[in-house]
């Protein structure tokens, strides 16, 4: 009777220290995922801020071109104005440089939709984008260069950019 009293204790024992390491590993489990959660939201926000600031550079960039070149900036205003005016070589010029702005636009555009969930924060990303074609592409002179390079976008990016500056 001892020995099958001792059995019994030990497998009691036994199943306590199983009942514990159970719940012990839910516990672990559950704060690994915590975790987790926690690093993918940080490396999220992390991914917006660097994919945001290289967004900004390019448009610098634009700015920092047409504006330390005065030739660029004339071919600029005077295309601004009348696109078909320029020389074939203003005309690349002109090409090349709002080709760069629009793809700048474009990949703006995408971040915002793809990287950040609906909210304040998105709706001030999408008007500031409005903002910028409106201020960069309401001129004739750029509705003339639109007509010829809008098939290189997107259907969204070309309502997007049509919507704002009332080219079609």
């Amino acid at each position: 009777m001892l020995a099958v009293r001792r059995h019994l204790d030990v497998t009691v024992n036994w199943d306590a220290i199983g009942a514990v390491g159970e719940i012990v590993g839910s516990l672990a489990v559950l704060v690994t995922l915590v975790y987790l959660a926690m690093q993918v939201r940080h490396f999220k926000q992390q991914t917006m801020i660097t994919s945001y600031q290289h967004t900004i550079s390019s448009l610098n960039e634009f700015a920092d071109q047409v504006s330390s070149s005065e030739s660029l900036a004339e071919i600029i205003a005077r295309g601004r104005t009348s696109y078909t005016s320029l020389t074939p070589v203003e005309r690349l010029r002109f090409d090349h440089i709002y080709l760069r702005l629009l793809n700048s636009v474009e990949s703006w555009y995408l971040q915002v939709l793809q990287t950040t969930e609906a909210g304040p924060y998105r709706d001030e990303q999408l008007r500031n984008i409005r903002v910028v074609i409106n201020k960069f592409c309401a001129f004739p002179g750029v509705s003339e260069f639109w007509c010829g390079w809008k098939l290189l976008y997107s259907i969204e990016i070309r309502k997007l950019i049509e919507d704002n500056v009332g080219v079609a």
